[in-house]
């Protein structure tokens, strides 16, 4: 590495750039999203996306765009994903979540999660049912036969 690059990582200027000790305004998101860009952290945000989607969406019927912290968690997601080519480029941003993921794949995973939820209710509705008729159900056969 040249020594100048050094030197600019410890807050000296640049090369004839006159800017003195300038640091990148919005650096801290390309440091943020190098700590989020950690397989626990993402999975973290993760988890996160699906709680709040069992929660805001599904138990409260809600849609994910109308849920401020989904929001705030995908772009934390994608943060993390584009830090590395923001922090190449020196083009720091806060980007804004991916219209595709929180319009299309989030209802999509949230019905998924209330089919599921359906299907779960279902088949405990005919164990008992079946359990039911276990237990009573010999004297049901004899009274109608």
């Amino acid at each position: 590495r040249d020594p100048l690059d050094e030197a600019e990582s410890a807050g000296a200027g640049g090369a004839g750039g006159g800017a003195g000790g300038v640091v990148e305004p919005l650096r801290v998101l390309g440091d943020a999203g190098l700590v989020l860009r950690d397989p626990s952290a993402l999975h973290l945000l993760a988890a996160q996306v699906l709680a709040l989607l069992q929660s805001e969406v599904v138990a409260a019927e809600r849609l994910p765009r109308d849920v401020p912290d989904l929001a705030l968690l995908l772009r934390l997601m994608q943060l993390a994903v584009e830090c590395r080519s923001m922090m190449r480029d020196r083009d720091y941003r806060y980007p804004e979540p991916d219209r595709t993921v929180l319009h299309d794949l989030l209802p999509l995973l949230a019905s998924l999660l209330v089919e599921h939820h359906t299907a779960a209710v279902a088949a405990g509705m005919e164990a008992t049912a079946a359990a039911a008729a276990a237990a009573g159900g010999g004297g049901h056969g004899a009274a109608t036969g």
